[in-house]
């Protein structure tokens, strides 16, 4: 009877408790990061993202064109665009830079505004709907220049 209870009585190997706890430590801060980055949005899911980026906004004045404002916006997101418009506060009213503009697509163009004076900065709204029903405002701030 002795000789069987040694047998089943050896000590055993495990992980030592200094162990467990770094690698317990270990698995809480990987879930803890993938969780942050989720929740702030680093990690993309299958959502759709309706999103774009002002590219280039200039007010210029040049002799014989008179004041001309130039804008370029591209699509950033994976939803197409249904309207894109901008106006510049007391300068230009609502006017319309594209309908569509597809994920990665880039739309603008030169528009003729009134009087601006040299060196002031004017505020420019772009509103843009997105063929996902969802509405964004972006503001982007143009000195006008003379060329």
């Amino acid at each position: 009877m002795g000789r069987l209870r040694r047998l089943y009585w050896r000590p055993r190997k495990a992980v030592s408790e200094l162990m467990a706890i770094v690698i317990i430590l270990a698995i809480v801060l990987a879930v803890g990061g993938f969780i942050f980055a989720w929740t702030f949005g680093l990690i993309r899911t299958g959502a759709a993202q309706a999103e774009v980026q002002v590219e280039y906004a200039r007010l210029l004045y040049t002799t014989g064109s008179g004041w001309l404002f130039t804008i370029s916006v591209k699509n950033t997101g994976t939803v197409s665009t249904s309207d894109v418009r901008f106006y510049i506060i007391g300068l230009r009213g609502d006017t319309r830079i594209a309908w569509t503009i597809p994920p990665g697509g880039t739309s603008g163009g030169t528009w003729g505004t009134s009087s601006a004076a040299i060196g002031k900065t004017y505020t420019v709204i772009l509103m843009v709907w997105f063929k996902d029903g969802s509405y964004k405002e972006y503001q982007v701030n143009v000195v006008a220049e003379q060329g």
